[in-house]
């Protein structure tokens, strides 16, 4: 049985002003059990509502047909604590991925989106699927009819999409959609944005020939920037990561640039996506190639920049990269390909970097010997992260941990 698992990492500024966490927090001096241990869960999200508090969703199996749906659980900052399960009906009989995951997130105005994917069985194109979305105006407590997000019929599927609230307090997607915008064998990238009115405005296309099954990334910086990553295709067999922008919130694009000439040649698809994080003047860049040497990679560079000169390598074991900006660091974390005793896991690990590009620290999150995979990230006060992952050990069920780091 998989678990969840989630893991508070505080953030202590070295000011001795800061104040200490209540010792009754999540994370703080307890484990605490967060999920229903007898649900098989996966595919885990973070993300913050229009007030800046976490939101946490992934996939839960229905104890009686077996069907996925989506589950989440908002935070209560003034309990500490993770709120009652919610499940969204709607959303039974999905489809559960861990790089193409079921999604929520929240406009400025408190309206709730929820993204996911259901299998085409209709289709003879192999591993097809459509994307669908579902609306709440009242925090949750009900959704409405779903709705397929592309209504294009030469669309014959769409995946790997991301979610991020826009500057104008809308909500953006991007995905990987069957339609050719160039003639070759990859897929390509669309964006479209939600309409106050409820639903979705046009569709625009980004750019062709992009890697068929890793997550696109959509971030959006404090000026209302939009920062899109992606692996494409190059020169047929080349699957570097590529960068484009929108400075018209999504009305138009960049030509897309690569992040690094890694020169990857590989003929499939790795099933890891780019990470993205930007402070007030950089823009950071997290990834995994095996190109010029095995691993994850991290850049920074100027905003105004479409590619970093240089990178750095994390970990040459690491895969899976998520990343965010706090305080004054980016914190990014990422699994980590083990063994002992002949026993192969994955622990999950945050590396914190500093402006500079260089690494201050690294923590190990996850039990060790325990096989945890796919972690997400995301703050939770001025203090403290939050770290969530699949954990994949038979031994106990579903549990969710939660644990307080003091970091120098």
């Amino acid at each position: 049985m998989k678990q969840l698992i989630i893991f508070i990492i505080g953030i202590l500024g070295v000011a001795c002003s800061v104040n200490e966490p209540k010792k009754d927090a999540i994370g703080y001096d307890e484990v605490m059990v967060l999920s229903d241990s007898t649900e098989f869960s996966q595919a885990v999200f973070l993300t913050l509502d229009n007030k800046g508090t976490p939101l946490l969703v992934w996939s839960s199996a229905d104890t009686d047909s077996g069907q996925y749906l989506l589950s989440f659980k908002q935070y209560d900052k003034q309990n500490a604590s993770f709120g009652k399960a919610q499940k969204v009906e709607q959303t039974k009989g999905m489809q559960a991925h861990h790089e193409s995951m079921a999604k929520i997130a929240v406009k400025q105005n408190g309206d709730m989106l929820a993204v996911y994917r259901r299998e085409n069985k209709a289709s003879k194109r192999r591993f097809a699927g459509d994307l669908f979305f579902v609306e709440s105006s009242d925090n949750g407590s009900s959704w409405s009819d779903e709705k397929k997000l592309v209504t294009d019929t030469t669309s014959g599927s769409q995946s790997f999409y991301d979610l991020a609230r826009l500057a104008n307090g809308e909500i953006g997607i991007t995905w990987l959609d069957s339609r050719k915008l160039e003639k070759d064998d990859g897929s390509s990238i669309f964006f479209n944005q939600t309409s106050s009115l409820g639903g979705f405005k046009s569709e625009v296309g980004v750019q062709g020939s992009t890697c068929q099954c890793c997550r696109t990334e959509l971030q959006v910086d404090k000026y209302g920037k939009l920062n899109i990553a992606f692996r494409d295709i190059i020169n047929d067999s080349i699957r570097d990561m590529v960068y484009v922008y929108s400075d018209d919130n999504g009305s138009t694009f960049s030509k897309g640039k690569r992040i690094s000439v890694d020169n990857w040649m590989i003929r499939g698809c790795p099933h890891t996506g780019p990470t993205i994080a930007s402070n007030d003047t950089q823009r950071a860049t997290a990834w995994f190639t095996m190109g010029g040497g095995k691993g994850v990679y991290f850049t920074v560079g100027e905003s105004s920049q479409t590619t970093s000169p240089t990178r750095t390598l994390i970990d040459k074991n690491a895969t899976h990269p998520q990343m965010i900006w706090a305080k004054n660091h980016f914190y990014l974390v990422y699994e980590l390909r083990l063994s002992s005793k002949g026993k192969a896991y994955r622990q999950v690990v945050v590396t914190i970097i500093d402006k500079q590009g260089e690494i201050y620290k690294t923590i190990n999150v996850s039990e060790p010997g325990v096989d945890s995979q796919m972690p997400v990230i995301a703050p939770l006060d001025s203090q403290s992260l939050i770290v969530a992952w699949v954990d994949k050990n038979a031994s106990h069920q579903s549990l969710i941990k939660g644990k307080l780091v003091k970091l120098e």
